[in-house]
């Protein structure tokens, strides 16, 4: 783990005496220096970083493969993101540099007579046929032009940045980014400050491997100085080294009061090549006697119900159940999403997750107000690549499964880092996730021997083949397996807990539940059944009383709870609100929260899923259809008052709380929506028009998270409908001159779906037999082409009917005509993105998204493209070569 590699002369013994209350803290990263020089450059030769890397440190021979090729290895020249790489990193390319043709990319090795490539974090791999010659030492290149902007972003002429915006940053380096000062030798800066009351300051330093080449640095020299009364005194000097980052504590207890110059100097060793020094929240602060530590312990994928803590049969939360007794344990609460990314984002805020972009986080809020901020966690969805460091001082993600042993001993020693200071630690727990891995002492606690065939490390794929959907012993062992994970993981809790005083805050909660077949499913991600929004939260604070609430509450009150505890104001404009008025017993509170209507959606996977709480009936509406539970008298879920759908007039109520409950309006119309790719490569565009009389009140894009598909919609007048339809020869579309169009392009490259809705102004019931849309798939060569409408058949209203309306049938794709309800983007909403093309291999590894590549990359010169130039598909008659480029929506 990263914070094992902590340098032994990490913490100063000299301290300041603790003084009582909160002191002060001045975070020298937010404050503008006196006084800055930094160098424009620390490149070796001081040449700008190129896309081409040179693979110069030759190739080694590594034996045969398992397929008979000779396999040679060099290392990696450059710093990649991802751990496991099933699948190659989107724009980078292994270039063989005498033919200048890309060598394809296959994970394993090749087999045959063509030479393929592979990645690790490691190394370059590289499988020639062999009867072939070792390939020389400039026989490849790798062509990526992400790693040369970030090398670009590490010195300051290259980043053309000035230097005080420069310096401040947050560099990533392993499984750890960290935010403060980046400080690459020569530099100086200074600062006036006016030392707080027993002052030390802190950070931890250490210097950042380049983003690009081989040559690191030799070290450099580190200095602090305090200056007073025109008077220089050094308080800390050291030597900085690449591949360790230490703590440090400085006291400067002895200027206490005074107004002082602190300076900062990093010194080149025998090169400057490289010093890349970078300080971590450096903070003057003054040393407290009983500081708050807010703790916010987190672990994926836990029921509640599984719990003994909420009076499940079996002892699995045995260490923490005395957390009962002490604290606030809700009975009632839901997460926003069935899974990580958009619910953490709705922890951190207080806000639904589409908010992300526009909102204060809770560690930007406690860091404006002096505390430290560390997150620590082993989920890829809370990594930086899905700005999920954002705002911490610290934050760490290790990708390869942390057991729950290692992850509190890191989360220990970031307090002990931290003593004397107010912190929020947050501390993620992945045990309860697949894969189960709990250490042998707990493999046999609930679960007996393995069964249907599955390894002791089973996958989500492996539970599929197993049939276990079928299997009711399959689904047990599952089941007990999970339990074995919930008591490892709660006994490593229980030792963070006992660091805990009674001046502290804890804060348990997951982000979602699991499936285990309630309602035919397994995993998470897939649904909005209670067994994944439901939620265990426990508070223990100084204040709150042993209670077990049962009002319906939220992950978004988790933010606004924290702000009022430390007395920290609570932002306007949260979709959450401070639990603390109901744990208290307020008068008129309980009722409050059971009033409150609370909104989810945002699935992983399929279609846009959205529903809301309103009371004790819950409603949700997917692809048109719409279902109904009553709680109070169905907790499962099991019977559907919407089953027959009927008008929609019956869903006024529910849609009108969601639309209160996310500030975004729910609107009811159709969707079209194009099904996944069922032809080889590469994959045309699908372009598509639709026209109703009185034109179209909206129309968009539905979320997608796994980007599989790309859609870019616009509206047009009656004319250019008119000539769109003639430039693509489709004859039997006839357009009114009251009609009002949408255009859509679902572009080229993307194998999957995703949903376009389209809202007319007028009613369903006047003009929807009046609406028709056309497609075109394929390209300048060719395609496909046809125009539907609704038959008279059909009620072109909502009903009880609520199965697709119409479709293109086409042999590769299909292009579908149905009902659709969803919630209409604002200018503050961004859609969860839960794809990262860095991290596509990690997601895989972790079960979230097919092992296997697509069967396509997205050509890059054709986005905003509909359709872009590809090659002759099948069975495509001749079309025109007009075709317009659709810009974004406004």
């Amino acid at each position: 783990m990263l914070l094992s590699l902590i340098a032994a002369c990490a913490l100063s013994d000299h301290r300041p005496s603790p003084v009582a209350g909160p002191g002060d803290v001045l975070r020298l990263a937010e404050l503008a220096p006196a006084e800055l020089s930094v160098p424009d450059d620390t490149r070796p030769g001081h040449a700008a970083p190129q896309a081409r890397i040179s693979l110069d440190r030759g190739w080694n021979y590594a034996g045969k493969s398992r397929k008979g090729m000779s396999e040679y290895t060099t290392p990696v020249p450059f710093r990649p993101r991802g751990l496991f790489f099933y699948r190659p990193v989107p724009g980078m390319r292994l270039i063989d540099v005498a033919s200048g043709e890309d060598v394809p990319y296959h994970y394993g090795g090749g087999q045959g007579t063509h030479t393929v490539w592979e990645l690790d974090r490691d190394q370059v791999t590289v499988y020639v046929p062999p009867d072939a010659p070792a390939p020389g030492p400039e026989a490849f290149v790798i062509d990526y032009p992400e790693a040369a902007a970030r090398e670009a972003r590490l010195h300051r002429s290259l980043s053309q940045l000035e230097p005080e915006d420069f310096v401040t940053t947050r560099v990533v380096d392993g499984i750890a980014s960290r935010s403060g000062l980046l400080l690459p030798a020569p530099t100086t800066i200074a600062w006036q400050v006016k030392v707080p009351e027993a002052a030390e300051l802190t950070f931890a330093s250490g210097i950042v491997r380049p983003e690009i080449g081989h040559e690191v640095s030799d070290g450099a020299a580190l200095t602090v100085t305090v200056t007073e009364a025109g008077k220089d005194r050094v308080v800390y000097e050291g030597t900085e080294h690449p591949g360790t980052f230490a703590p440090h504590r400085v006291d400067l207890s002895a200027w206490s009061g005074k107004d002082v110059r602190v300076t900062i100097t990093t010194s080149p060793g025998a090169s400057a090549d490289e010093d890349l020094v970078f300080l971590e929240a450096p903070t003057i602060g003054t040393r407290q006697a009983n500081p708050v530590t807010v703790l916010m312990v987190f672990v994926d994928t836990l029921r509640p119900d599984h719990l003994s803590l909420y009076g499940y049969h079996r002892d699995t939360t045995a260490s923490i159940d005395h957390l009962k007794s002490e604290g606030a344990v809700f009975a009632n609460t839901r997460s926003v999403a069935p899974w990580t990314l958009p619910s953490t984002r709705s922890v951190l805020t207080g806000r639904y997750p589409e908010r992300w972009g526009s909102t204060e986080t809770l560690q930007h809020q406690l860091a404006g107000r002096g505390f430290a901020t560390g997150f620590i966690a082993g989920n890829v969805y809370l990594s930086s690549n899905f700005d999920m460091d954002r705002d911490w001082d610290y934050h760490q993600v290790d990708g390869l499964w942390p057991s729950a042993t290692a992850t509190t001993d890191d989360a220990l020693e970031w307090l002990d880092q931290h003593d004397g200071r107010d912190v929020l630690l947050q501390v993620h727990y992945m045990s309860a996730h697949l894969p189960y891995l709990e250490p042998a002492s707990y493999r046999d606690k609930y679960a007996g021997a393995s069964v249907g065939g599955l390894r002791e490390d089973f996958e989500r794929n492996e539970v599929q083949r197993a049939g276990a959907a079928r299997d009711p012993q399959i689904q047990q062992y599952i089941r007990d397996r999970y339990d074995n994970n919930i008591r490892y993981a709660t006994d490593q809790i229980e030792r963070l807990i006992e660091r805990l005083d009674d001046n502290d805050i804890l804060v348990l909660f997951s982000d979602h539940g699991e499936e285990f077949w309630e309602h035919g499913s397994h995993e998470h991600g897939h649904s909005v059944f209670d067994e994944l929004l439901k939620v265990p939260l426990v508070i223990r604070a100084k204040g709150i009383g042993a209670v077990s609430p049962t009002a319906p509450t939220s992950l978004l009150d988790v933010t606004p709870t924290v702000l009022d505890l430390v007395g920290a104001p609570i932002p306007e404009g949260l979709d959450g609100r401070s639990l603390l008025p109901l744990v208290r017993g307020d008068e008129g509170a309980e009722q409050a929260f059971r009033d409150r209507d609370l909104a989810f959606g945002h699935p992983l996977y399929g279609m846009e899923h959205w529903g809301v709480l309103h009371g004790d009936q819950k409603w949700a509406t997917m692809e048109g259809r719409e279902s109904l539970y009553d709680l109070s008298s169905d907790p499962e879920e099991k019977v559907n008052l919407r089953k027959d759908q009927g008008p929609l007039e019956g869903s006024t109520v529910f849609r009108a709380a969601l639309e209160e409950a996310v500030g975004r309006d729910v609107l009811a119309g159709y969707r079209l929506t194009p099904t996944p790719w069922k032809g080889g490569i590469p994959i045309p565009g699908l372009w598509g028009l639709c026209t109703v009389p009185g034109g179209f009140k909206d129309a968009w894009p539905g979320e997608e998270p796994l980007e599989t598909s790309k859609a870019t919609v616009r509206t047009t007048t009656a004319e250019e409908a008119r000539q769109l339809l003639a430039s693509y020869q489709v004859t039997d579309h006839e357009v009114a001159d009251d009609a009002g169009a949408v255009e859509i392009c679902w572009h080229p490259g993307w194998f999957g779906s995703r949903e376009v809705y389209l809202v007319p102004n007028r009613p369903l019931s006047e003009v929807g037999g009046q609406m028709k849309c056309s497609g075109y798939l394929g390209d300048e060569s060719g395609g496909q082409r046809g125009t539907m409408s609704i038959p008279p058949s059909r009620d072109v209203d909502f009903g009880d009917m609520r199965i697709p309306l119409n479709r293109l049938l086409w042999k590769q794709r299909t292009l579908v005509w149905q009902f659709g309800i969803g919630l209409l983007p604002d200018d503050e909403t961004l859609p969860v993105d839960g794809s990262d093309p860095e991290m596509a291999s990690m997601l895989a590894a972790l079960g979230y998204v097919a092992t296997e590549p697509p069967p396509s990359v997205v050509p890059e010169q054709s986005i905003g493209r509909c359709p872009a130039p590809t090659v002759q598909l099948q069975e495509m008659v001749p079309t025109p070569t007009r075709f317009a480029p659709l810009p974004p929506k406004p």
